[in-house]
């Protein structure tokens, strides 16, 4: 499972992407950054299967939020397939 929130501070807003097992309900990745770039959320998958070692047919769920306003159409989710 997947999300993504923000955090205000006194500095500015700090954006965080989480990856969850839901099986064992532990965090199994995770990431920061000052931007909300699809570089956080890689960061962030990358963390979790370099951590957890999934098998092939993993099915990562999120719920594809768009930002107020952003007109962009929303992206189609990647399926992960663990190479031999």
């Amino acid at each position: 499972l997947g999300d993504m929130t923000y955090i205000p501070t006194k500095e500015g807003t700090l954006y965080l992407a989480v990856n969850i097992d839901v099986f064992s309900r532990k965090i199994v990745g995770w990431s920061m950054s000052s931007r909300m770039q699809d570089k956080l959320v890689r960061d962030c998958f990358l963390q979790a299967c370099g951590k957890e070692h999934p098998q092939p047919g993993l099915i990562v769920h999120t719920d594809q939020d768009k930002k107020k306003g952003d007109k962009s159409p929303l992206k189609s989710q990647a399926i992960f397939e663990k190479k031999p």
